[in-house]
């Protein structure tokens, strides 16, 4: 089993971080742009947003936490897939912590 990140909770981002979730099971955490969509999908455990009626299992992370030393360190794989919108923002506040991060694989998406 890995720790995987996914950093982006569209549809696209979800769906990427449940496959890994059921069909690997990985230790995965679904990264969300903003702390009120983290909570959202949280409580609903459900992206009713992007991924409606698709639930997620009450272990898959939900966060907005970006603070790399949120447990991400010892990650094995970090998976960005962001709206081609939203790249230039987040790869601002997330490049120097991912390139810092002890994570020995990532892929990028866009």
């Amino acid at each position: 089993m890995s720790r995987i990140t996914v950093l982006g909770s569209g549809a696209w981002g979800t769906a990427i971080a449940l496959s890994l979730y059921r069909r690997a099971g990985h230790q995965v955490s679904l990264w969300a742009h903003s702390p009120e969509l983290a909570q959202q999908i949280a409580d609903a455990r459900e992206n009713t947003q992007f991924l409606p009626g698709i639930p997620l299992p009450a272990d898959l992370a939900v966060t907005a936490d970006r603070s790399w030393d949120a447990g991400h360190q010892a990650d094995e794989a970090c998976l960005v897939h962001w709206t081609s919108a939203s790249v230039s923002s987040s790869v601002k506040s997330w490049s120097m912590m991912i390139l810092l991060a002890s994570v020995k694989a990532a892929a990028w998406s866009w």
